[in-house]
């Protein structure tokens, strides 16, 4: 356990009202952060996950604002694991350790597994479960008083300088082909149209990073949990949406992507409809952040540095084709859209 001794983990456990553990281990963790998490049996009741938060990268904010939605969203019915409490009712412990003050969150283990695919039955359970999330978060008081990766028109815009980057590394380049002036006339008017609502969007605590691979399905292939809110903050719920179906498993078919959208908004508006607002941003959405992610501009990026002309053009169709919101969106959705 590197430097959690049995004493240190045994006196945190009893500030949870926790007995002394009839075993635990150890389980892997991000190589980007020094978390350490413990699966700790007791001789009866359940067992539990211990979780030693990496001071280094958490903000104590963070973890008590993390800590309180979680919270929130488990006493609304939401698969959510439930947080230990310590006696003192708090959601999280400082513990000392090395002259560092790791924060300790303690909940109730979870049997599931990561699905191994994604099927349409849980494309439309993950649409449901995150319209109850966001249904829910404006009545958690929670305020992250940040935003999230996904985040627009803040700083740290990552579509934005994405965005930008490729402009001038084209501009560099001396490429003019026609589809940079269509992508970039398109991105422009969309992000300006979306400038103009943004702030009137509902918003309020998301998860952040809610994905398959955020959780834990039980026998019955139902979601078990949502886990690692390691991302959350504060959020326009429909940015979250959309970047949710964007990060659907993809099949490179038009047909399938646009199923699989449309399976998703249509169960997440079972919960909690869509404003007429968060409607007509859709599709400008897609337009802003679907050809503009990392992934897409990397080796769009690369080929022009490299003086390759072909793949160059090629890529700049491509993110010409992502922009155009038409091979996803469905009918009701955004004002000009059609199935």
């Amino acid at each position: 356990m590197r430097f959690i001794s049995t004493d240190i983990l045994d006196w945190t456990l009893s500030q949870f009202r926790l007995p002394i553990p009839c075993g635990f281990r150890a389980l892997p963790k991000s190589a980007l952060k020094r978390d350490i998490m413990l699966k700790v049996e007791f001789k009866d009741g359940p067992s539990a996950l211990v979780r030693f938060h990496d001071p280094l990268y958490y903000r104590h904010k963070d973890i008590e604002c993390q800590t309180k939605f979680r919270s929130f969203i488990h006493s609304e019915g939401i698969p959510v694991a439930r947080l230990h409490t310590t006696a003192d009712g708090a959601l999280y412990l400082d513990v000392e350790i090395k002259d560092e003050i790791w924060p300790v969150t303690i909940e109730e283990w979870v049997a599931g597994e990561p699905p191994s695919a994604v099927s349409p039955t849980l494309v439309a359970l993950m649409g449901r479960t995150l319209g109850r999330m966001h249904l829910a978060a404006p009545e958690s008081g929670v305020s992250f008083s940040h935003g999230t990766r996904m985040s627009l028109f803040a700083e740290g815009d990552l579509y934005y300088s994405n965005a930008v980057n490729l402009w001038n590394v084209l501009d560099e380049a001396g490429l003019e082909t026609g589809a940079e002036s269509t992508l970039f006339n398109a991105w422009r008017r969309a992000r300006e149209e979306l400038r103009e609502m943004w702030d009137s969007l509902p918003a309020g605590p998301v998860h952040g990073d809610f994905a398959e691979y955020n959780l834990l399905l039980d026998e019955t292939e139902d979601i078990a949990a949502v886990i690692d809110f390691n991302r959350a903050g504060d959020e326009r719920f429909v940015n979250e949406l959309v970047h949710t179906c964007l990060s659907l498993p993809s099949s490179g078919q038009d047909d399938h992507d646009r199923d699989n959208f449309h399976r998703f908004v249509s169960a997440y508006e079972g919960v909690r409809p869509l404003s007429q607002e968060e409607k007509r941003a859709i599709p400008l959405l897609i337009t802003v952040v679907r050809p503009f992610r990392t992934r897409e501009i990397s080796p769009l990026l690369k080929a022009l540095r490299s003086g390759d002309e072909k793949s160059a053009l090629a890529g700049l169709r491509r993110l010409s084709r992502l922009a155009d919101p038409s091979a996803l969106v469905i009918q009701g959705i955004g004002a000009t859209t059609q199935r």
